[in-house]
Order: C-alpha cells, then sequence, then structure tokens
C-alpha cells in the first residue's frame, strides 16, 4: 500500500485483473525523477487511454503513450494487465512492465 496526499491505494498484483481511469502506475526510479507516477485517463475520443503525470515537475504532462481500446475487456473502459504485459513496448516509451508497479484507490 502507498499514501499520496492522504489517499491511499493498493498494489495490483494478479496479471488477471484490469486497470481502471485513476489507476496508478509507478514507474522504476531509472525513468528519471520526473517519471515517477502516472495516472491512467480515457481520452476525450473514449476510443483509447492515456498516461498523466501525477506528482512533481511535471505534473499534468501527458506521456507520449497511447493504450488503444483494443486493451479492454468486452464491453468496458479498461486495461487488461496481461494485455498491457504483451503490448508495453509498443504503446509506453519508458520503463517496463516489469519494473512498475500498478496501485488502484482504496475506498474506506
Amino acid at each position: 500500500m502507498i499514501e499520496i496526499f492522504e489517499e491511499k491505494y493498493e498494489e495490483i498484483l494478479s496479471l488477471d485483473e484490469v486497470l481502471w481511469r485513476g489507476d496508478l502506475l509507478v514507474m522504476d526510479p531509472s525513468c528519471g525523477p520526473d517519471c515517477k507516477i502516472y495516472m491512467l485517463y480515457i481520452a476525450e475520443n473514449r476510443k483509447e487511454f492515456g498516461l498523466i503525470n501525477y506528482v512533481g515537475y511535471k505534473g499534468g504532462a501527458q506521456m507520449n503513450a497511447v493504450i488503444p481500446k483494443e486493451a479492454s475487456s468486452e464491453n468496458a473502459m479498461n486495461v487488461r494487465l496481461l494485455w498491457l504485459k504483451d503490448n508495453w513496448n509498443d504503446c509506453i516509451p519508458i520503463g517496463s512492465f516489469e519494473s512498475t508497479k500498478f496501485f488502484r484507490w482504496r475506498s474506506e
């Protein structure tokens, strides 16, 4: 579990899970000090997903990453972790799936 701005996030560990809008990707430190945490968002066209820098100097900046709707489960707007693992290099320009941690906001 991590805490950011007094909000708690639980790590997603299973490849059978999906990422939803608002879930976090915590990148490996080797990606650089300005590339620590990204939040998944749904693009305006509702056909793809993007990543936005969540904290730090570049907070609010969009990563040059496009995750297509084909990453989603049927009839849902999410990103299957297994799909992301298999397609990381095609859609995310930094880091690796293996070195990234995934977190979901924990409601209490």
